[in-house]
Formats: structure tokens, C-alpha cells, sequence
């Protein structure tokens, strides 16, 4: 009788190993860094560029612009003059930051157009590799499959 209940629950115990590795391969959590894919997408590259460099040369007149300011205000000219000195600054950087907020809007377009094709990659690459659950990589604090390259090269037709 020992025997026979020792016999069982040891067979219960394997049955129950078998099926917990079965449940955890079934759930392969995958996560991908959208950041870096969006990067990454040769279709996107050229606009992402040129909206870094519209953005590195806004900042650069901005400081050129806060240092012209500070040494018209050392130089003691008057409140009209710094009035007005403010006044054609602003009007310089607004006109700076529409072609930095026009290169930001044609990178939007443009991802409306890719946005399907990174899901259908990721769709793809989770089913090649077994992926029942694909996360952003803000999520995943440990653990899972980093699937990024690999969405990133089916994207771009590698």
C-alpha cells in the first residue's frame, strides 16, 4: 500500500514536471525595442536624419541667439532695443521650430505607412520563433527574447 501511494505520487510529480515545461515553452514571452526598430527602418532613416539635424541646428541658433541677447544686455542698450532684439529672436526660432515640428510631422506620416508593415514583422517573427506573447521592452524588466534585430531586418526585406 506504501508502495503503491509512493508510486503514485511520484507518478503525479513527473506528470505534473511534463506539463509545467509543456505550459512554460507554450508561453515564450518576447519583447522589442519600437524606439530602435522605428530607427532602424530604412524607410525611415532619411527622415529621422534630417529631423535630428533640423533639431542640432534649432538649438544651435538658440544659443547663438540666448548669447547675442546676453551681450546686447552687457553692452547696456536700452529697454526698446532689448525689446526689440527679443522680439526678432522669438520671431527666428518660431520660424526655426516649424521646420523642426514639419520634419517631426513627415516622420508621423510616414510611420502611419509603416506601422502595418512592423506588425506584420513582428507577427512573423514571433510565429517563426514560437512567441506567444510580444511586449515593449519598457515593460520587460527581466527575462524574455529580445526579437528587435529580427523585426527590424524583415522590415527592411533582409
Amino acid at each position: 500500500m506504501k508502495k503503491s501511494l509512493l508510486l503514485f505520487a511520484c507518478a503525479i510529480l513527473v506528470l505534473f514536471t511534463f506539463q509545467t515545461k509543456a505550459m512554460a515553452k507554450d508561453n515564450v514571452v518576447a519583447y522589442i525595442d519600437l524606439m530602435k526598430v522605428e530607427a532602424g527602418v530604412n524607410e525611415l532613416k532619411p527622415l529621422i536624419d534630417q529631423k535630428n539635424q533640423v533639431e542640432t541646428q534649432f538649438e544651435q541658433l538658440r544659443n547663438q541667439k540666448q548669447q547675442e541677447f546676453a551681450q546686447a544686455q552687457a553692452s547696456g542698450q536700452s529697454q526698446d532695443q532689448l525689446k526689440k532684439l527679443y522680439d526678432q529672436i522669438n520671431q527666428e526660432l518660431a520660424l526655426k521650430a516649424k521646420d523642426v515640428d514639419a520634419a517631426r510631422s513627415a516622420i508621423d506620416a510616414k510611420l502611419q505607412t509603416v506601422l502595418p508593415k512592423i506588425k506584420t514583422a513582428i507577427d512573423a517573427v514571433a510565429k517563426q520563433d514560437g512567441v506567444s506573447i510580444v511586449l515593449d521592452n519598457a515593460i520587460v524588466w527581466w527575462g524574455g527574447l529580445d526579437i528587435t534585430d529580427q523585426v527590424i531586418a524583415k522590415v527592411n526585406g533582409q
